[in-house]
């Protein structure tokens, strides 16, 4: 009895800890005619976003947290060097909400990104 009701506890503890974010690890991107997002999660709860846009790249490496539901926020890292914030690239927007949609699918800044398998 005690091994059922165990086995039940880590079953549904498994089930929640997915869908609260604890299992993004990999890399989601979506690319189209002139843009192409990816954002890849990496040990530790950090990340690394890139966007580029024809000729401009942007993107932030950072930490995230699970918010609550399916929404997780991404925090950049600061950057403290003034040439690098006055670049074309840099990504102003230094905290950013996601979406997860499903295992396989994470929406943010209005784009689907799709795991890579």
């Amino acid at each position: 009895m005690k091994l059922l009701l165990l086995s039940i506890l880590f079953i549904l503890a498994s089930c929640l800890g997915q869908k609260n974010g604890h299992n993004l690890k990999g890399i989601y991107f979506s690319q189209g005619k002139g843009d192409y997002y990816s954002l890849s999660f990496q040990r530790h709860r950090t990340f690394s976003y890139v966007v580029k846009f024809f000729e401009v790249n942007s993107g932030c490496p950072g930490k995230w947290n699970h918010l609550s539901g399916d929404t997780i926020e991404l925090h950049c890292d600061t950057v403290t060097d003034i040439l690098t914030q006055l670049t074309q690239g840099y990504m102003n927007d230094r905290i950013k909400k996601a979406l997860v949609v499903n295992k396989d699918t994470i929406k943010i800044d209005g784009v689907l990104l799709v795991r890579h398998k």
